[in-house]
């Protein structure tokens, strides 16, 4: 079972795939309100099953669904987004030392239901993890992702630090680094340095056909322990960055090396930009502390 803590946990190295609970194999998180913002709602649920569990291999399947509103301050009609992908993890431990991990994620990204050639999009990535002792760990890997013929190369680099029983430090940049304090035995707090993106495929408009949405956060968060294994977790903190872009896709295929979420280096066909407050909750079943 504690190679399925690993395999679990290690797909949070991989920021385009998005971010969910720590060492969770179920979560739902659920944005109701950004205050005054034209970005509304927004959701995401993610499971992780293992298919492959040897004392070297470890294989998991991690579907995930996720959403996003918008107000009718834009030049579509659609008001919601959806992502359903498909995480697929596979860690070999070359030693006692060492390990790598490979993914691949296909996914389907448009303001339908329907799942099309066109809204499809892709990320993959290797990593390999040192673990330097029982208290900290690193990791150095890379991201491919393609995006309606942009095509996106993210160095990524990660460490895992746990000086004590009650602190830990666990950092994927430049996406996301979490500070977490275990107050008991049931309660964690913590602060987030976050950032949140979605692409999605809009049909039907000669001018743009996807848009690039992202928002760069900070926020204290609350998980409290319910019964047993389930946690329930609340976030609030402040959006310094919130974008939304609309593209065309070009005619021929780009190439880039960058942050995991730089956006298109083509001019869009609009902007929209705010910032402000959020709450975020959630519920989870978490295999570790």
């Amino acid at each position: 079972m504690k190679q399925l803590f690993q395999i679990v946990c290690l797909l949070l190295l991989f920021p385009l795939a998005g971010y969910s609970q720590s060492l969770s194999v179920f979560s739902a998180d659920f944005v109701p309100t950004r205050g005054k913002s034209e970005i509304g709602a927004s959701g995401d649920i993610q499971l992780a099953f293992p298919v492959l569990r040897r004392q070297t291999d470890q294989l998991v399947l991690a579907p995930r669904y996720q959403f996003l509103n918008l107000d009718d301050g834009f030049p579509f009609s659609e008001q919601r987004f959806y992502e359903l992908s498909l995480n697929t993890v596979w860690r070999h431990t070359i030693n006692e030392s060492w390990s790598w991990v490979a993914l691949i994620m296909p996914a389907f990204s448009s303001s339908t239901d329907e799942l099309s050639m066109n809204s499809f999009v892709w990320t993959s990535g290797l990593s390999f993890t040192r673990l330097q002792n029982r208290h900290f760990s690193y990791r150095l890997g890379v991201i491919y992702a393609n995006r309606f013929k942009s095509n996106l190369i993210v160095p990524m680099l990660g460490f895992h630090w746990i000086p004590n029983d009650h602190f830990e430090l666990n950092a994927d940049l430049p996406m996301r680094l979490r500070v977490q304090w275990l107050v008991a035995g049931g309660l964690k707090m913590g602060l987030v340095a976050s950032s949140n993106r979605q692409i999605s495929h809009v049909s039907g408009y000669a001018d743009f056909d996807y848009l690039w949405f992202r928002e760069q956060n900070l926020s204290w968060f609350t998980d409290l322990r319910m019964i047993r294994k389930w946690w329930l977790s609340c976030q609030a903190g402040y959006s310094f960055k919130r974008e939304l872009k609309l593209y065309q896709k070009p005619e021929q295929a780009t190439w880039e090396v960058g942050a995991n979420l730089t956006p298109s280096k083509v001019d869009p066909f609009f902007e929209y930009a705010d910032e402000g407050f959020f709450l975020k909750v959630g519920i989870a079943y978490q295999l570790t502390r």
